[in-house]
């Protein structure tokens, strides 16, 4: 239970001060402004993989009698650490004046207009800005985002404000 608890703690002190790496100002490209994880938050994403690579040679390792739930423990983890990598590597939100144009592993490319959202909300649990289109499905925009200050601006211009 004690380690539960440290890791908890470690868990929130270091989320908290990746947080306090967020650019707030968007990255320009053309008319185009970005988002998209920094290098702490990359970092991160390579360490959890490696960790999950780490974790699959101990399971390759474990004795016999235990080796079916080292193999099932170490490859949640292993998916755990992939599925980091992955969010802030390939995870990539740009805007202009009328368009929001994602990109990410987990679904494919869209091009959301502004005047498509429908609601806005923000998750405390989750960290994230919940965006409900019309026709689009449903936008997650991490806080941890260089650039978010620059697209939740953009956001209350285009009158979709959080409420």
């Amino acid at each position: 239970m004690t380690g539960g608890v440290i890791g908890g703690v470690i868990t929130v002190f270091l989320m908290t001060a990746l947080l306090q790496t967020v650019r707030q100002t968007a990255r320009s490209v053309g008319s185009r402004q970005i988002l998209e994880y920094g290098r702490p938050m990359r970092v991160l994403g390579v360490a959890m993989l490696l960790l999950g690579l780490l974790l699959l040679y101990a399971a390759s390792c474990a004795s016999a009698e235990a080796r079916a739930a080292a193999w099932t423990a170490c490859s949640l983890g292993a998916a755990s650490g992939l599925w980091v990598f992955l969010e802030f590597f390939f995870v990539r939100i740009e805007f202009d004046d009328e368009s929001i144009y994602t990109t990410s592993p987990w679904r494919r490319k869209r091009r959301i207009p502004w005047s498509d959202i429908v609601t806005c909300r923000y998750s405390n649990v989750n960290r994230w800005h919940v965006i409900k289109t019309r026709t689009h499905g449903t936008l997650r925009v991490s806080t941890y985002l260089s650039g978010i200050g620059s697209f939740l601006e953009k956001l209350g211009d285009a009158g979709r404000p959080d409420e």
